[in-house]
């Protein structure tokens, strides 16, 4: 009985917080099978991605849906936030990546196909978290970093992060691990 009840309230759980993220992200198209997915994971890279055609992105932005190894659900989405005739050249770029149970948005801008600063780190995670920190790591990439601890005695601890990429092609990957 115990279990149905723990089975009940995680899916409660996961439906809303599924809800609560998806109507925060206004977007054009959700694909879940495209070809410009970057689906390579495995137990020593768990790193789940999405890749963005800029010079395809409708001017609403657009969010892909993606299954990781374990079959949970992954969302990215990039919105523009100024005119998308101006593409990655040069502009704000809204960056969201969501699954179940987090949600984590920040902006990126942009100039000549790099990235010149990040900032306004938002997120909506269920869990503690110890810290969180939003920088440019080079010209083509931002991140977003998660310290987590358990939250009784802070007995483990991991990290995590979010990240916006500019590939070689001039397209923004959003990736998490």
């Amino acid at each position: 009985m115990k279990n149905v009840a723990k089975k009940v309230i995680l899916s409660g759980v996961a439906a809303l917080s599924l809800g609560v993220s998806a109507g925060s992200i206004a977007a054009d198209s959700i694909d879940v099978n495209s070809n410009s997915i970057n689906a390579v994971q495995t137990k020593e890279n768990p790193v789940v991605s999405a890749e963005f055609d800029l010079n395809n992105l409708p001017a609403a932005g657009q969010t892909k849906t993606v299954k990781d190894i374990n079959g949970k659900i992954n969302s990215f989405s990039i919105v523009p936030e100024n005119n998308p005739l101006l593409r990655v050249s040069n502009g704000s770029h809204k960056i969201v990546a969501d699954g179940i149970g987090w949600h984590v948005q920040f902006y990126i801008n942009t100039k000549n196909n790099n990235i010149t600063s990040a900032h306004d780190l938002s997120y909506s995670i269920m869990m503690p978290v110890a810290s969180r920190s939003l920088s440019r790591d080079n010209n083509k990439r931002a991140t977003a970093h998660f310290d987590f601890n358990t939250p009784v005695w802070n007995v483990l601890s991991w990290n995590g992060w979010v990240r916006a990429t500019i590939n070689g092609s001039n397209n923004i990957v959003i990736s998490h691990n």
